[in-house]
């Protein structure tokens, strides 16, 4: 504050935006609902089948937008690893809606990135490539077949002067987990996210800063949400213009629906036909 160097190394990554995700996490919630979702992992030279449960938060709007971020890992569980991880975000609500966090490997994790996918209005899917564990989740996704998957598009902030765009994976990078931490730091000081799910934020608050200055997975467990999170939010971030307005629901207007109007209104049909009492002037007679 006094101009003097201050040496960070050691000490929690967020402490800046602590505030909010304490809030954030007095918010939080367990999940809606946790869907089974039956897949297949490799298993030494063969595929065995496997259940995996995905959180779930709020309902699947048919008018949002949705994309699944998949980071893959070595799907072993060594006490060391980073587990695979999926998230589902809503581009329109910038709101963590769906989550997995388990060991399954590449292949498995395709599986569950396309069940994940089309179920929530067929979402774009982005694929974490780093250490060449991408590889085998985007052959799941291929040899699966279907024909309306669509990758997340590289992200121009994120990529290395004079790399390729072409590749399906999006790049992991130095620069593109800068991006990605910085997308998640606006996103928390402007309060504009929704992560209702408490072990995303202690993930994000466990995160600590290292002795160059890289923010890296805190002592209680790895980052991979933090990581997501931030991808998910670079990617509403920086595709915000190509997202549609949602669709305005046409009142109707039809006669029926006017009729059961004027019937709340006073209580009877009175454009039902009427019988005269006895006596009463008829004025198109008279």
């Amino acid at each position: 504050l006094l101009g003097d160097h201050v040496d960070a190394a050691g000490g929690h990554a967020f402490d800046h935006v602590r505030t909010a995700l304490e809030r954030m996490l007095e918010a939080a919630r367990p999940a809606d609902l946790m869907i089974p979702l039956r897949i297949q992992r490799e298993r030494g030279n063969r595929l065995a089948e496997i259940g995996l449960e995905l959180e779930t938060w709020g309902d699947i709007e048919a008018d949002d937008v949705y994309v699944v971020l998949v980071d893959p890992a070595r799907g072993m569980d060594e006490g060391r690893r980073d587990p695979d991880g999926l998230h589902v975000w809503s581009r329109r609500h910038r709101a963590l809606r769906a989550r997995a966090n388990a060991y399954i490997g590449g292949w498995g994790l395709g599986l569950a990135a396309l069940e994940a996918a089309e179920a929530y209005n067929q979402a774009q899917i982005g694929v974490l490539g780093g250490g060449g564990y991408d590889l085998p989740v985007l052959s799941a996704i291929r040899q699966a077949g279907k024909r309306w998957v669509r990758f997340v598009p590289q992200l121009r902030q994120a990529q290395r002067p004079g790399s390729s765009g072409d590749r399906l994976s999006l790049i992991e990078s130095h620069e593109s987990r800068g991006m990605a931490i910085g997308a998640l730091e606006q996103a928390l000081q402007t309060g504009d996210v929704d992560i209702p799910s408490a072990e995303v934020l202690r993930s994000i608050m466990d995160c600590v800063v290292d002795a160059k200055g890289k923010i890296l997975a805190g002592p209680r467990g790895p980052d991979e949400d933090m990581i997501l999170a931030g991808w998910a939010l670079a990617v509403c971030q920086t595709l915000a213009n190509s997202l549609q307005p949602p669709r305005v629901r046409e009142q109707d207007t039809s006669m029926g629906q006017f009729r059961e109007a004027l019937k709340r209104e006073f209580g009877r049909d009175v454009l039902a036909p009427r019988l005269r009492p006895p006596g009463e002037l008829d004025l198109n007679r008279a």
